[in-house]
């Protein structure tokens, strides 16, 4: 049988019985012709207006279950039951559904047309819409049951046409985008509902799928503030032309996972403090030490120098020796405070040009320290450098690195001790390697760290980058902080491979660009005539006693004219006096009273154009902006500073 889309070209009858009737005007001989040249294969009935059937085809017969002779004759009216008002005359072009009788009783969903086309003889076309039926109730079904899921699905799943239109969208995602119904979302524009800043990105990442240039898409985007939403998205191809026409995605929140990260990370440099406290607290005694002894050296010179006595060369370069070497150890003191903070507190990260080999051996003290475990005191671990000669630089952040070396090496000790443990081997030697070479084909620096310890399974292997995995005994730690170390070294577009078997030892391979650029200029030290120019008035405010003398002389010296003020609420006190005297403001950030940003928000409603520049011994203080001065500072990097921020 043919298909209803054919079935229903009425012109197409109309155009079959006018050519018919051309070569005669016989009934019998028109039916014959449409019969047996045209339409043998659809189900007719040629009847009056009436209704009185005259003529019935085969098909029509089958259909039915009657015969020809026993339907010629008879109404057609009694063949159908009528889903609406009675047709009583067919005189006219009709299309209508009625339910039809077949001789066994049953009945089966019709659409019938009525085609007029001799005077009182229309031809009655069946249609039978049972696989119609049955397939509109299947999509439905099918329909309704898609709906169901997608709903159920706590995710929001969205789908978009070629010009980032919302088609369809689960009942998570007309929540979160504020709607109720799919029909107030349906064709309006992704960019009516985020932030421009983020619609714009959308798009641009629709535009790579619905080109076919990528074939999948996954971001993390923060669509609200404190809020993480996993995105991953896909073409949405024609199921006919197999095309690409739209876009559909699903996001996830992961606002928790976001958190529970962060507080990872937190708890891992908490973590690794312990590590540290013992080679930081070592070195700084060290230190300690050296300015101490320095400064009682210092004193014998000048004691043994007459008040009257003309200081003496030797004398002179002994006492500059002495001074460079208190300055030297103090810049020692001050790489191991930023150690610890890079550590112990969240850091703004700082990408630059850096030596791989110069960042390990600056590490090697507290390498060494973290090797050396409370649980086997006699226990000796050989440390092995493998450092290339001249390896390109990298960009990386330089505390960072410091610390996933520090994990690794960590890791690589707990590995050994945990060897040692279960085997109980007399003849077993602890040994942890770091080595480091250059990939010139693939332009790579590598960073290779490798022990001989209990070496990881397949199955943990695969789940070492996961937060919170751990293969340390309860109360040990939060696990091998390697999440952490991904999340760093995708920070610096470096990659890391594992290659592990159980009892055959570890080794972490850690593959970093080579950094093309040049190497930032370093600051450089300005001549002592360079700083006698103009004189300036500077408002400093500083609650350490020392610190505030120190600076106020050294910037007298200087030609600086110098107000001082022991805490924010003084210096407010004296800003107000004379609010546009100073040539610069120098505050430091932590201070009792008022702090640093309190009083600076006052200046800056008075007097918006001051100059100021920020003291502070963190690096992750917020500043809006205002450049800051990190401590512990040289005083010819004050000088360059002060500079720097009056112009």
């Amino acid at each position: 049988m043919r298909s209803p889309v054919a079935l229903g070209r009425r012109d197409s009858l109309f155009n079959i019985m006018n050519s018919a009737t051309e070569y005669s005007s016989d009934l019998n001989a028109v039916t014959k012709v449409v019969f047996d040249r045209f339409l043998s294969d659809f189900p007719l009935i040629f009847l009056s207006w009436e209704g009185m059937i005259q003529e019935i085809n085969p098909t029509a017969s089958l259909l039915l279950g009657y015969g020809s002779k026993e339907s010629i004759g008879g109404s057609v009216q009694d063949y159908l039951q009528f889903l609406g008002v009675p047709i009583r005359s067919y005189n006219q072009a009709l299309i209508f559904e009625a339910l039809v009788n077949r001789e066994d009783s049953s009945v089966f969903p019709a659409q019938i047309h009525v085609i007029p086309y001799a005077e009182n003889c229309s031809i009655f076309i069946l249609i039978d819409l049972s696989i119609r039926n049955r397939l509109r109730d299947q999509l439905f079904k099918e329909k309704h049951l898609l709906s169901t899921v997608i709903n159920a699905i706590q995710d929001q799943v969205f789908l978009l046409d070629e010009n980032n239109h919302y088609l369809l969208n689960n009942k998570s995602h007309l929540q979160f985008l504020g709607a109720s119904k799919q029909e107030e979302i349906a064709g309006k524009s992704l960019d009516c509902f985020y932030d421009p800043t983020i619609s714009k990105k959308f798009i641009a990442d629709n535009q790579l799928l619905i080109m076919g240039e990528i074939s999948e898409l996954n971001r993390t985007v923060e669509l609200h503030p404190g809020q993480w939403f996993e995105i991953k998205k896909t073409p949405f191809k024609d199921p006919l032309t197999k095309s690409i026409v739209g876009v559909v995605g699903l996001a996830r929140d992961v606002t928790e996972r976001v958190r529970s990260e962060e507080k990872l990370r937190q708890v891992q440099r908490l973590e690794s403090i312990g590590v540290l406290a013992g080679g930081i607290a070592h070195d700084f005694n060290n230190l300690l030490t050296v300015v101490v002894g320095l400064a009682d050296t210092g004193s014998m010179i000048l004691e043994n120098i007459s008040v009257n006595q003309p200081l003496k060369e030797n004398d002179l370069k002994e006492i500059k020796e002495t001074l460079a070497d208190i300055r030297q150890a103090g810049q020692r003191a001050a790489i191991l405070t930023h150690k610890l903070l890079a550590v112990g507190r969240k850091q703004l990260v700082e990408m630059r040009s850096s030596l791989l080999n110069e960042i390990i051996q600056g590490m090697s003290s507290v390498l060494a320290g973290a090797l050396r475990a409370s649980d086997f005191p006699l226990v000796s671990i050989q440390l092995d450098y493998q450092l290339a000669n001249s390896l390109p630089s990298i960009y990386v952040d330089r505390s960072q690195l410091e610390q996933v070396l520090l994990n690794l090496v960590v890791n690589a000790r707990d590995a050994l001790l945990k060897e040692i443990k279960d085997q109980a081997r007399v003849d077993f030697l602890p040994r942890l390697t770091i080595k480091t070479f250059c990939d010139l084909a693939r332009q790579e620096v590598i960073l290779e760290v490798s022990d001989n310890g209990c070496g990881m399974s397949e199955e943990t292997k695969a789940k070492v980058f996961d937060p919170f995995f751990t293969t340390k005994e309860i109360g040990r730690g939060t696990g091998l902080g390697l999440a952490s170390v991904y999340g760093i070294l995708q920070q610096s577009k470096a990659t890391v491979q594992i290659h592990s078997e159980l009892h055959q030892g570890t080794t972490f391979k850690i593959a970093f660009p080579i950094w093309t650029e040049s190497a930032e200029e370093q600051p450089k030290e300005l001549s002592s005539e360079q700083y006698l120019e103009k004189k300036h008035t500077i408002l400093y405010a500083e609650d350490d006693v020392v610190i505030r003398t120190l600076v106020k002389r050294n910037l007298e010296i200087k030609g600086y004219q110098v107000i001082i003020a022991e805490d924010g609420e003084t210096a407010w006190g004296e800003y107000q006096k004379s609010p546009y005297e100073y040539s610069l403001i120098l505050t430091d950030l932590m201070m009792p009273n008022i702090s640093g940003m309190e009083f600076i928000s006052r200046v800056q409603q008075l007097n918006h154009e001051q100059k100021i520049l920020c003291v502070s011994g963190y690096t992750n203080e917020d500043t809006k902006g205002l450049p800051i001065l990190t401590k512990p500072f040289t005083i010819q990097k004050l000088y360059q500073k002060i500079q720097e921020t009056i112009g």
